[in-house]
Formats: C-alpha cells, sequence, structure tokens
C-alpha cells in the first residue's frame, strides 16, 4: 500500500460528511495549525497534537465514542 495522508485515509473533500459507527481521533506525526484544520474539515472528530499526555489522550477518545452514541 502506498503511503497515505492522514487526509486522504478519512477522504478529505467538502461533501456532505458520510454516517460512520466509529469516530475518528486523529495523532498526527506532523502537528500544526494547517494540519488540523484539514483533518477537521476532512471528518475526523477530534485531533490531538504531539507531544501529549496519555491520560489525555483516553480521555478524548472516550469522549468522542460518548458522542458516536447519540
Amino acid at each position: 500500500m502506498p503511503p497515505m495522508t492522514g487526509q486522504e485515509v478519512l477522504g478529505g473533500g467538502s461533501e456532505v460528511r458520510p454516517r460512520r459507527a466509529l469516530p475518528v481521533v486523529v495523532l498526527p506525526g506532523v502537528t500544526d495549525d494547517r494540519t488540523e484544520i484539514e483533518m477537521m474539515e476532512a471528518w475526523a472528530d477530534d485531533y490531538v497534537r504531539q507531544p501529549f499526555a496519555p491520560d489525555r489522550f483516553v480521555a478524548r477518545i472516550k469522549a468522542a465514542l460518548q458522542r458516536a452514541e447519540h
């Protein structure tokens, strides 16, 4: 499989967001404002910048899963 950017994996674009069973929390290797904006526009449910605290990362995943239930 060729290397892909996070936006390519998310299917980027500005179309109506498809309904997904699982939320997407992005933890990219590159952490800048432009990347964060692109990921959120590409249907990410949350974005965590590096370096990160593991407990904070887990809390964001739990919150994304709770939002997905509703």
